[in-house]
């Protein structure tokens, strides 16, 4: 299941998305529940290198549920499909490169593996998940046609 909003920003952002994700396990409780995030959303801890005061989705679900588990996700350069600003400020909706992420195994390549970290690390998360090398999938709705 996707969820998005784009009528809140920031730590408020990361508030609506653990709320409609508590409600969705409320009300499922039967399910497994997994939510696949960007990696600043899914950390446990407060703050971010940007802002000190960000709280984080991770956060909230883990203050709801203390058995929660937050991995962060490690691969090779690639792409991934995803709406990022622009420069401008403007909503840039398409397939976007992707820069190695920083913790890598000391052996690449690897197969993809997940690794629980006997801590919590300084991040917020319980383990890695390493994926190779990403892809895009495009995105389960269309965007809207561009005005002519």
């Amino acid at each position: 299941m996707a969820y998005d909003t784009d009528d809140s920003f920031g730590s408020q952002r990361d508030d609506v998305f653990a709320r409609y994700w508590l409600k969705r396990r409320k009300e499922h409780p039967e399910e497994l529940f997994i939510v696949l995030a960007g990696n600043t959303h899914v950390s446990t801890l407060k703050g971010a290198p940007w802002d000190k005061d960000y709280t984080p989705m991770g956060w909230h679900l883990a203050q709801a549920d203390p058995t929660l588990k937050a991995f962060d996700l490690s691969h090779l350069a690639g792409s991934r499909w995803a709406c990022d600003f622009n420069a401008q400020g403007q909503l840039d909706c398409r397939v976007h490169r992707l820069a190695r992420s920083q913790w890598l195994p000391s052996i690449v390549p690897v197969s993809p593996f997940v690794y629980v970290f006997p801590y919590l690390s300084r991040e917020g998360y319980h383990g890695v998940i390493y994926a190779d090398r990403l892809t895009p999938s495009l995105p389960a709705t269309v965007p809207p046609p561009k005005p002519k």
